[in-house]
């Protein structure tokens, strides 16, 4: 049984379309709207778009992170998906690189 009501899960639907729509980090919004992001992050996974879990579980299945080091040091990580490469310097916002893989994801 579900803790949730059919009415609350159309609104949360809702809620994850709007999200989808304005592209805005899951953190910002869940503010907005007055829940925490790890509460989006429940709701993506429960009621989000199968197909969009599937792709996203095919993408990270293909994924490959590299840690790059100069001289022992840690530079960053690279994160294959298929044909394309990221390099992330450390320090690199997270919601910058949220942003960066979305758009890598969506070609």
């Amino acid at each position: 049984m579900s803790k949730y009501r059919e009415g609350r899960v159309e609104e949360i639907r809702e809620h994850l379309a709007e999200l989808k729509r304005r592209g805005v980090p899951v953190a910002q919004y869940a503010a907005e709207i007055g829940v925490s992001a790890w509460t989006i992050y429940t709701w993506k996974k429960r009621f989000g778009s199968g197909r969009a879990r599937q792709a996203k579980r095919a993408v990270a299945r293909q994924a490959e992170l590299i840690e790059i080091s100069r001289r022992g040091l840690a530079q960053g990580i690279e994160i294959e998906l298929g044909p394309a490469t990221v390099r992330v310097p450390l320090g690199f916002d997270a919601e910058d690189l949220e942003r960066v893989l979305r758009a890598v994801r969506s070609c």
